[in-house]
């Protein structure tokens, strides 16, 4: 069985959500007999987490994702002639494309959040014209959706009730933690970033959604009367140098930029709690996260959130400054609550197994192909 598979967001230097997902089910696609091809528009990125000689990267460069999508894509399809094509980034097929083709839509953010990815140019008009195209036609070609939660499943049906009969739910999963650090290395880490008091963390991507300011905002109130400290983790964008850099000023605040996964382990497992505000995730991969890491979790009832974390996570309204500031306040107050958010999340994330969604992944193309 030849398979191909967008790779594109393996090969970036920072591996994010999706790139993790696709880290995983190529992983386990090497392990079995299939003829694997992964696409990627970045020759200059090479993943490092692929065993050599176990699946076949073909890279053609393009100018944006939809020149990539509708010029460079066919081609490689054309070159390989794969039994099935796997789109793994919410839409990107091909308008004029013979191969049979899965699809996973993870979220569909910008229809949810209008008012946050209102287009304010023509650029972003076009855009989004363009997303919304590539998608719907998407959803109409693709053999079979998956989608990784009831929440985004149900969001996908509002909108295209068409595709509700061929889309199933594969939850994603998470890893097992790294080995701790030795005391050295942690106070080594420590001082690298300033920690001198307790604090709580924050990782998962700087974007609007992620509704940081509101962080920002409630951890400046809760601080007049704790001695605490914040720290931020994640790679600096536009959207940090926009709308979060200010903060920086601010000695309670720490920016760490990027930092490795045994670096981001140790920082997160030594908090106070993972504070997770946002407005909408498909999955919400770094609430299971924290919690394999030992780590209370705190973060927004909404979309899938209580479905990733259920009785395992505090929720707040990520509307109300005021709901986030008595929840860190709460942690910072309740030792029992957080010794009852630590033992119940170390549990609640070993019921998210990759495994899970890969073998099922791997069973759908045998049966499509077949």
């Amino acid at each position: 069985m030849k398979i191909a598979v967008d790779a594109r967001a393996l090969f970036r230097e920072e591996i994010t959500g999706i790139g993790t997902y696709v880290l995983h089910l190529v992983q386990y696609l090497q392990s079995t007999d299939v003829e694997l091809y992964l696409f990627t528009d970045q020759p200059d990125c090479p993943s490092n987490v692929l065993p050599a000689g176990k699946s076949n990267v073909l890279c053609a460069p393009a100018k944006n994702r939809y020149l990539w999508e509708q010029v460079s894509l066919p081609r490689l399809l054309a070159r390989t002639r794969p039994d099935l094509f796997h789109a793994t980034w919410n839409y990107g097929i091909p308008f004029r494309c013979q191969t049979k083709t899965v699809l996973t839509v993870h979220d569909v953010i910008p229809l949810i959040l209008k008012e946050l990815y209102r287009p304010k140019n023509v650029r972003e008009s076009l855009r989004d014209w363009l997303y919304r195209m590539s998608l719907r036609h998407s959803l109409k070609v693709a053999r079979k959706v998956i989608t990784v939660s009831q929440s985004s499943y149900d969001d996908l049906s509002g909108l295209f009730p068409a595709s509700k009969h061929k889309t199933i739910i594969l939850h994603e999963g998470c890893d097992s933690p790294p080995p701790p650090m030795s005391h050295a290395e942690w106070e080594t880490l420590r001082q690298k970033f300033r920690l001198a008091k307790p604090y709580f963390v924050y990782f998962g991507g700087f974007e609007v959604r992620k509704n940081i300011a509101m962080l920002m905002e409630a951890f400046l109130k809760l601080r007049k009367g704790h001695d605490i400290q914040l720290l931020l983790i994640g790679k600096k964008n536009a959207y940090y140098d926009g709308h979060l850099s200010r903060y920086a000023r601010e000695p309670s605040i720490v920016f760490t930029d990027y930092v490795s996964g045994s670096e981001l382990a140790q920082l997160v497992g030594k908090s106070l709690a993972s504070v997770y505000p946002s407005l909408y995730e498909g999955f919400g991969l770094p609430v299971l996260e924290a919690m394999s890491f030992g780590t209370p979790v705190i973060t927004s009832d909404v979309s899938s959130m209580r479905e990733v974390g259920g009785d395992c996570a505090y929720y707040f309204d990520p509307t109300n400054e005021n709901s986030l500031t008595h929840a860190m306040e709460d942690v910072i107050c309740n030792p029992w609550l957080v010794a009852r958010l630590r033992e119940c999340g170390l549990a609640r994330y070993r019921q998210f197994k990759w495994s899970g969604m890969t073998h099922a992944t791997y069973d759908l193309y045998l049966s499509l192909v077949e």
